[in-house]
């Protein structure tokens, strides 16, 4: 049971027209959309971004191995000179490390591992300065330890307390195991 008001309305909503874009617009928007999808792809940024990568890790592969040698040359220049190195600080971190620090975190992560390297550092260096000036040190502080456990089961005790004092004083720092310990000590 329609109203006559309800027929005028229909009128005129029917007289307003449907609203479209103007079929001009339509046309260059459809355009548009056809040449962006037929255009080639940028065939350049896999082969870009793979060189960048490869880049990047070599030049951070060099920067770890130029500081690697740069803590052996420093390690070692005490050794050449004859005095014993100064006593390394044990690799904490710093107050307020950098956000974007990789080979500070490397390190931190190896600290154990590091802080051992840096106690027998000055071993190692005084072993290599007496093998570079002639005298008769045993490769490592441990070969050296053996030997004189072997004078000391031998009955070499006089060699063997001269050899251990030497050894005291070539790495004062050098901390000796327990077991080792037993066998190199006068009895």
């Amino acid at each position: 049971m329609a109203e006559a008001g309800d027929d005028k309305v229909r009128e005129r909503y029917r007289a307003l027209g449907r609203e479209e874009p103007p079929p001009e617009l339509d046309a260059r928007i459809l355009n548009t959309a056809r040449r962006a999808a037929g255009r080639p792809r940028r065939r350049w940024v896999l082969p870009v971004s793979i060189a960048a990568v490869v880049v990047l890790s070599v030049s951070v592969a060099l920067q770890v191995e130029r500081e690697r040698s740069d803590l052996a040359r420093q390690l070692a220049a005490p050794a050449e000179s004859g005095k014993a190195p100064a006593p390394a600080a044990s690799p904490v971190a710093p107050a307020a490390p950098a956000p974007a620090a990789p080979a500070a975190s490397d390190n931190l992560m190896r600290a154990p591992e590091l802080e051992r390297k840096l106690e027998q550092a000055p071993a190692r260096a005084a072993a290599k300065a007496g093998r570079l000036s002639g005298q008769s040190v045993e490769s490592s502080p441990e070969q050296w330890l053996a030997r004189i456990a072997e004078l000391r089961r031998a009955g070499r005790n006089d060699e063997a307390d001269r050899q251990l004092a030497e050894f005291r004083r070539r790495f004062p720092d050098y901390r000796i195991p327990d077991a080792m310990r037993k066998e190199i000590e006068p009895r």
